[in-house]
């Protein structure tokens, strides 16, 4: 799990736009997509950029889309989102990376 910072851009009519950043903790990543929880509910095909995590080579930007949303309510912190993303910009070149290479 690690922490990823995130930037969702919404546009309010005419040349306004509001931007909302914050960080996501990656719950879990696959081949397609990753999990997320985080303090925002973003509407379902919702389209934002994010640091993906990677090994050791820092944070790469990337584009997701919201795929499904879920609320949880924590007694400590309130309300929390479980947010399923899929990869939108080169997510081969992602899971490349996250490959270990075997030791010999």
């Amino acid at each position: 799990m690690e922490y990823c910072p995130y930037e969702i851009s919404e546009s309010l009519g005419g040349d306004a736009i509001a931007i909302h950043q914050g960080e996501a903790l990656s719950v879990n990543v696959s081949k397609g997509g990753m999990l997320l929880l985080m303090d925002q509910h973003p509407p379902v095909q919702q389209v934002f950029e994010i640091q993906l995590p990677a090994s050791t080579k820092g944070k790469t930007p990337g584009r997701v889309e919201v795929s499904w949303t879920r609320q949880l309510s924590l007694e400590d912190l309130g309300s929390r989102y479980l947010v399923g993303v899929r990869f939108l910009s080169d997510p081969q070149a992602y899971s490349q990376e996250r490959v270990v290479e075997p030791i010999v």
